[in-house]
C-alpha cells in the first residue's frame, strides 16, 4: 500500500500535508430546571473541510481556485462559480474524502532557501472513505525555486525582495437549507491580496501592474494593486526591512483582479 492525495482523476505532483476537519457545531442552553450543569445541546451543522500544500510545478490548479480556463488551456480567469471536486487522502489502509468541494482560499509562498509552496484549503458538501487515485510522482522534475521566480512591477524587473506571498480568498459561504450538512456552497467577494518582504527600508516599488512568473510554468498577472499597509522595521543589528501590503483590483480593460497564463503544458 502506498499513500496519496488525489482530486477527482487528479493529482499533485509533490503533496506535502493533508490536514482534515469535520467542524461539528452544537447548540447549548442552560435551564432553569435544577443544578448548575443542567444544559440542552443539539447538532445543527457539520462541515466537511481539507487544507492541503504541496510544492509548486505547475499553475494548472488555478483553475479550481478562479473558476474557469480558456479553451486553449493557455488563460485561467475568474468565474462567477469555482467547480467542484471530491479530494480524496490515502494513506496504507486508511481513506477519508471531501466531496463535492469548493477551494474557498489558496496562498502561494516564495521565499529564499525553500522551494515554492502553495496551500490551499477546501469546504466540501460531504465527507466519505474513498480511495486516491494511485500515481507516481514524476521525479525528472523538482519543484519550482524562488531563485527562478520574477517580479515586474510595471513592466520592469525587480530584484529587491527576498519573501513574496500571494492570497487568493474565495469567501465560500456553506448553506444548511435545514440540513446538518451543507446543501451549497455560495461564492462571495474574491479577495487578492499580496505581501513583499523587501531587504530595504521605503516603498521598492510602485503601485500599478504585477507580473510574478513561476519559473517556467507559467505568470501571475495582477492588472492594479494597491498599498493597504507600509510598514518598516529595523532590530537589533539586523539590516532594517520592509513589509508591503498590497490588494489587487481590477483595472480598465482588464476584467478581472488576477489572471493566470499558462506557459506550459505542466499539468500540476
Amino acid at each position: 500500500m502506498g499513500r496519496y492525495l488525489s482530486f477527482d482523476s487528479n493529482h499533485f505532483n509533490f503533496p506535502v500535508r493533508a490536514d482534515y476537519r469535520r467542524r461539528v457545531e452544537y447548540f447549548s442552553d442552560f435551564v432553569l430546571g435544577g443544578t448548575r450543569d443542567k444544559a440542552i445541546y443539539g447538532l445543527v451543522r457539520v462541515t466537511p473541510e481539507l487544507t492541503v500544500q504541496y510544492d509548486v510545478d505547475g499553475l494548472k490548479f488555478l483553475q479550481y481556485v478562479l473558476g474557469t480556463i480558456s479553451d486553449d488551456g493557455v488563460t485561467i480567469s475568474v468565474a462567477s462559480t469555482i467547480p467542484e471536486a471530491d479530494y480524496k487522502v490515502t494513506v496504507e489502509d486508511d481513506n477519508l474524502s471531501v466531496l463535492e468541494a469548493k477551494v474557498n482560499t489558496w496562498e502561494l509562498t516564495i521565499e529564499e532557501g525553500n522551494p515554492v509552496r502553495a496551500e490551499f484549503t477546501v469546504i466540501g458538501k460531504s465527507f466519505g472513505v474513498d480511495a486516491a487515485v494511485e500515481y507516481s510522482p514524476p521525479f525528472c522534475n523538482i519543484p519550482v525555486l524562488a531563485s527562478q521566480c520574477t517580479l515586474k512591477v510595471d513592466g520592469s524587473p525587480n530584484t529587491s525582495w527576498n519573501r513574496i506571498s500571494l492570497r487568493v480568498n474565495n469567501n465560500l459561504e456553506p448553506l444548511f437549507k435545514g440540513s446538518t450538512l451543507p446543501q451549497e456552497i455560495r461564492e462571495t467577494g474574491l479577495e487578492v491580496e499580496l505581501t513583499v518582504r523587501a531587504p530595504e527600508f521605503g516603498e521598492f516599488m510602485s503601485e500599478g501592474s504585477i507580473d510574478l512568473a513561476i519559473g517556467s510554468k507559467g505568470t501571475i498577472v495582477l492588472p492594479n494593486v494597491k498599498f493597504t499597509e507600509v510598514p518598516a522595521r529595523v532590530e537589533g543589528f539586523d539590516l532594517p526591512e520592509s513589509e508591503l501590503s498590497l490588494r489587487a483590483y481590477p483595472y480598465c480593460t482588464e476584467a478581472d483582479a488576477i489572471q493566470v497564463i499558462l506557459a506550459d503544458t505542466e499539468t500540476w
